[in-house]
Parts: structure tokens; sequence; C-alpha cells
């Protein structure tokens, strides 16, 4: 009788690793699915489905659109709002939370859904984007978020905004678009003692706001962002506003796959 033994001891641990380590992986795979679906459906929460309206009072149309960022990139932190205040006001709004995941689409509910519950209180812009900045800054995941706040007084036809490390509105009026002078102030999260500064502007018949977030114009690599091809489209714009902003966002030259709001607003 002739026997031979083998020890297959080592191949059966590789084995039961082998087994445990795609177990892990399946339900690693599960937690980012569970987790990409959560932030998605925060963001469809907080985004318009409808056609922004306003009574007529306000004096104003609005387009707006968010474009997603591309699936390798994950849901983003990118938000705007338009919310009608007592007397005919309106207020608008724009942000961008930095990252993307469930912490980012956390992070911009809490932030959007705080300024929605501010706006009645009777601040300034500056005024609101210091509440936001102190909320940030308490938030227990470390946040940093850009945004922009612009409150229009119809009977006055003046505009109030203030800037929190955001890109500068654009201004088209005519054939013509520029951005408005930057103004100072921190991005939301950096700075609980951070503070901001508020700008006017008288509005005529005809002028067309844009606020965007900076996946329109923003560049890989280091580059500088480049708004000239933004102004260039921006420039003429349609007398329908939907088109005219679908035109716009279609023609961004930003190469980064990142998630992009717009909005437009006309001024009547």
């Amino acid at each position: 009788m002739t026997g031979v033994v083998q020890d297959i001891t080592g191949r059966r641990r590789a084995e039961v690793a082998l087994e445990v380590a795609q177990v892990q992986v399946a339900a690693q795979r599960g937690r980012v699915d569970a987790e990409r679906q959560l932030a998605t459906l925060l963001q469809q929460i907080i985004m318009p489905i409808e056609p922004v309206r306003l009574p007529a009072s306000a004096g104003v149309e609005i387009a707006a659109r968010y474009r997603p960022a591309s699936a390798a990139a994950g849901v983003g932190g990118d938000w705007y709002g338009v919310f009608p205040l007592p007397g005919a006001g309106v207020l608008l709004t724009i942000g961008d939370v930095a990252g993307h995941g469930l912490s980012a689409a956390s992070a911009m509910a809490q932030l959007h859904h705080a300024l929605h519950g501010l706006a009645h209180i009777g601040a300034g812009p500056a005024e609101l984007l210091g509440y936001l900045n102190v909320m940030a800054c308490a938030l227990p995941a470390f946040t940093l978020a850009s945004a922009c706040c612009a409150l229009y007084d119809p009977a006055q036809r003046r505009l109030r905004w203030a800037n929190a490390g955001h890109p500068s509105p654009v201004l088209v009026r005519g054939a013509a678009a520029r951005p408005l002078a930057a103004l100072g102030g921190t991005m939301l999260g950096a700075d609980p003692e951070g503070t901001y500064s508020e700008a006017f502007l008288d509005v005529a018949v005809g002028d067309v706001l844009l606020l965007y977030t900076d996946g329109l114009i923003e560049r890989r690599h280091g580059e500088q962002d480049d708004i000239t091809p933004l102004l260039a489209a921006a420039a003429s714009p349609e007398d329908d506003l939907g088109y005219y902003v679908d035109r716009v966002l279609s023609g961004a030259r930003s190469d980064t796959d990142d998630d992009t709001c717009l909005m437009a607003i006309r001024f009547g």
C-alpha cells in the first residue's frame, strides 16, 4: 500500500481569505450604492422639478438648470433657490459645497433649508451669509461651501447681493455681458468670525442676471478658470429664457466633469 499526504492548509487559508474579501467588497459596494442613492435623493428634493414661477408682482422671469457631474465624480453639493418674500421681494441664492457624495449632499441640504427658513426674518444678503457661515462651522463634518445671495426689491428695482467665496454674478445688459465687481467674503465654514459685504445694483427693464456655480467655468490641472467663453455665450439673450439657459449651459468650456447650476433672472 502506498499513500500520499499533501498539506493544503495554506491553500485553504487563501481560499477562505479570498471568500472573506469578496464578501467585504460586495458589502462595501452595497454601502457605496446606498450612499449614492441617498445623496441623489437629497439633491432631487432640493432642486425644483417644475419651472420656477413667481407672482407677477415680483417683476422677474427665471429659468434655472442643474447639470449633474459624471457618474465617476459622484453627486455633488451644488444648489440654487428662489424664495418669494412678503411685499413681492425675491431672494435668489446659489451655492456649492466642496466635495462629492453623501456628506456634500447632506451639507447642501442643511444649508439650503436653513437659508429657506432664514429668508423670512428680514435680514439682508450679507447677514444671511453670516448665519450660514456660523452653521457651516458648526456642522459635525468639516464643510466648506461657497454661496451667493441676492435680494431683489421690485418696488425700487434694486438688487442687493453678497458673496461667500463664490463666482460673481454676470449682468447682461443689451448685447454685452460683464461680471459684477468682486466682493470680499470667506467661504462658508472657513472662519466662524467671517464677515460679508453687500453691493447694490439698479436694474433696467430687460436686464438679465446670471448666477452660476464654478462647474461652468473651471479648468483642470491648476489652469485658471476662464470666464471669457461664458461672457461671449451670455451676450444677447433670446426672448425664450429657457432656451437661452440651455444654450449657455451647453456651450460651457469647463472640463472637470463637476456638477453645475445655472440660473438666469430677467427683470421686467
